[in-house]
């Protein structure tokens, strides 16, 4: 207001200025000049201060303004926009309330029901007084259909999901029968089947049996397909598990093919098989359960078998090469099937297998504190066949024949048979020829040198020791028999034969020299007993 006053009126200082102006008369710039006095001169330009304060004043005051009109702006959409968010959140809140609402108001309904479906027939009036009781109506929101829409999804992907396992499939395990029995062109029974689709398709099998006397069987069988398989024509198992796999030992050759057919076909390749406790029944030498798996190329030939015993102490691995097969095996801590009685630290073998043999190239091991190493053919052409030689380093036979109380290190050589009509018969039927020699050793409850000397009958128990003991070793169904016996110490020499029974009955000859004797020629020692408690006596 004072600056509108100001612009109104001029100050008091400047009042004269106010007066109205008489006209002017023109003056030459050099009268003008002299007719202005210093006082004049001062006063203007105090005029022209004050004119420029002036101007200054009413420019600030212009931005002021300005700068209010711009807050008041900021300041009235602020205020609409924390109305809008407040309007906002009140029908955000109203529409859950009214959904809640809704919620409850359908809870209280279907309880209602239920208490009429199980409440005495007197109590029923009441409730259903209360269902007909009206409801308010509210104003329905725009159904969610993005919702809807997932429900349903999910709805459908667990209808794919469980649907197989109520429709009947017996159908299709029939069609599968067929089409198995065309390919191995045996008789495949298929007990039950399944299928799902989710998280990836697949068919499951059990109780599967191959052949008229059920040679091949499966617990379950459970075939495992890529999404893609939906919509190809060739449909291939990314893997097939076999569970609980029996193959007859009379057959097994034929089981193998089968199942190796099995994956060959074009329509279902098989890229990968897995076993789970496969084992072999009948007449067979103990052989263990397995688990392994095999893999396949395009064309369903097998590229690589790996088996394994369950306790992990045997395992063999094969891989074919042209007609045959390149086998590994290792034991750990283990016997042979065929050899149970024979305890092995460790065993590896490299060799090949055909469809009548494995001839195993390579044997070494570790066995009693020694090493071993050989070859060896297993046939099955005409009867079973196993045959080989091996060569022995520091045995210990305190540790490999501790029936004999025989103590020291033996080295030997030897070539070995077996022959049986049947698999399992192959360790009742054994023929052993070979050498041995045994360094730093006793023989236990047998005194030679005491037997000699004191000419006793019958003498038992004490020790003999020896700095080496050799010989030849046959074996065969009526026993073990030594040859060439040749007995090495300090005070005594001797040389002889000796024959075990297959009861572990002795019987034998020694000729002894003592070298206290000497010149008085052999003494002859009858052997006798059982092994492990010989007796000796003095000969005739």
């Amino acid at each position: 207001a004072a600056s509108e006053e100001l612009s109104e009126a001029p100050p008091t200082l400047f009042a004269e200025f106010a007066v109205a102006p008489e006209p002017a008369r023109e003056i030459p710039p050099a009268e003008v000049v002299e007719q202005k006095g210093p006082k004049e001169t001062d006063t203007e330009l105090k005029a022209a201060a004050e004119r420029k304060s002036q101007q200054e004043a009413g420019a600030a005051h212009a931005n002021a303004m300005h700068e209010m009109a711009r807050l008041k702006a900021e300041a009235v959409a602020k205020a609409e926009m924390d109305e809008a968010t407040r309007k906002m959140a009140e029908e955000q809140a109203k529409v859950w309330a009214e959904a809640e609402q809704r919620a409850k108001a359908l809870a209280e309904a279907q309880a209602l029901v239920q208490a009429e479906s199980g409440a005495p027939p007197s109590a029923r009036p009441e409730a259903s007084a209360k269902a007909a009781a009206p409801v308010p109506k509210k104003q329905r929101k725009p159904l969610p259909l993005g919702k809807m829409a997932a429900g349903l999804l999910v709805l459908l992907l667990v209808s794919v999901a469980v649907l197989p396992y109520l429709w009947p499939m017996q159908d299709s395990a029939a069609k599968i029968e067929n089409i198995l029995s065309q390919q191995l062109r045996q008789k495949v029974r298929i007990g039950d089947m399944k299928a799902s689709l989710l998280p990836l398709p697949k068919i499951e099998l059990k109780d599967v049996s191959v052949g008229e006397a059920q040679e091949l069987k499966a617990g379950s069988v459970v075939l495992n397909f890529g999404i893609g398989a939906l919509f190809a024509e060739t449909k291939p198992i990314s893997k097939a598990e076999i569970g609980d796999l029996a193959l007859a030992a009379a057959s097994l050759d034929k089981a193998l093919g089968w199942l190796q057919a099995a994956g060959g076909d074009a329509r279902y390749p098989v890229s990968q098989m897995v076993l789970q406790r496969a084992r072999v029944v009948g007449e067979n030498p103990n052989l263990p359960t397995v688990n392994g798996s095999a893999d396949l190329d395009a064309q369903g030939h097998i590229t690589k078998v790996a088996l394994s015993s369950e306790d992990g102490k045997l395992g063999i691995e094969l891989k074919p090469q042209q007609s045959r097969w390149q086998i590994a095996l290792n034991i750990r801590e283990s016997s042979l099937p065929l050899l149970p009685e024979m305890q092995f630290d460790e065993l590896n073998a490299k060799g090949e297998a055909t469809g009548s043999e494995i001839s195993f190239s390579e044997l070494d091991g570790r066995l009693y504190g020694g090493m071993v190493m050989g070859n060896a053919k297993l046939s099955w052409q005409k009867g079973w066949q196993l045959q080989g030689r091996v060569t022995v380093k520091a045995l210990e036979l305190q540790k490999a024949l501790p029936q004999f109380g025989i103590s020291g290190e033996m080295d030997g050589d030897a070539s070995f048979a077996l022959n049986g009509e049947k698999l399992a018969q192959l360790a009742s039927t054994v023929g052993v020829n070979g050498s041995f020699v045994v360094k730093k050793g006793a023989i236990n409850n047998m005194d030679v040198v005491e037997t000699v000397t004191s000419s006793r009958q019958g003498v038992a128990g004490g020790r003999t020791h020896f700095d080496e003991l050799t010989g030849l070793l046959q074996a065969d169904g009526t026993g073990q028999h030594l040859r060439q016996i040749k007995i090495a110490a300090g005070v005594m020499s001797a040389n002889g034969s000796v024959d075990v029974s297959p009861g572990r009955q002795l019987s034998g000859r020694l000729n002894v020299d003592l070298k206290m004797r000497a010149g008085l020629g052999s003494v002859p020692l009858v052997l006798a007993g059982e092994a492990g408690k010989p007796s000796l006596r003095v000969g005739r």
